[in-house]
């Protein structure tokens, strides 16, 4: 299986979706999209990832992204 490729076009990739979709109905691409924002930011913000570990977010999209791998 191939690992998700960081999303070089994240921030206007996200600007596209970012209000429009629920969580549980990212596509696997806005999936690439969410978690390069996520590490990207973490690079400037101590704690960044640490807060959407803690609220549930990063749960949320891995277990989104298992269930589009199991389906295919």
């Amino acid at each position: 299986m191939q690992l998700l490729p960081a999303d070089i076009n994240y921030i206007e990739n996200y600007q596209q979706f970012r209000n429009d979709i629920a969580l549980e109905d990212l596509n696997i691409h806005q999936i690439q999209t969410v978690l390069t924002m996520l590490l990207r930011k973490e690079k400037y913000y101590d704690g960044f990832m640490a807060h959407y570990i803690e609220d549930g977010t990063i749960l949320q999209l891995l277990l989104r992204l298992n269930k589009i791998i199991t389906s295919i």
